[in-house]
């Protein structure tokens, strides 16, 4: 994984004068983003959970893989 970053003081004055403008709304923000972030996992927790639970109750039908050439039909293995 590569990570460029670039580090500057150029813009940190207008990022402190933001942040004093209403300190509160920053502090709100931060906390709805907490609690979404938090929301976010417990849904991936769930939907991942959902997905293990379908698939192990899926008897008898295996997913199969098939080469898909575009104009050519191969019929699937097991038929006669």
């Amino acid at each position: 994984m590569f990570i460029a970053m670039w580090r500057t003081k150029r813009l940190l004055g207008f990022i402190d004068r933001v942040s004093r403008i209403n300190p509160r709304f920053w502090k709100v923000y931060a906390d709805v983003g907490i609690i979404l972030g938090y929301m976010g996992m417990v849904y991936v927790f769930y939907a991942l959970a959902k997905t293990a639970v379908q698939t192990l109750q899926t008897k008898g039908q295996q997913a199969g893989v098939q080469l898909v050439i575009p104009g050519v039909t191969i019929p699937p293995c097991g038929t006669d």
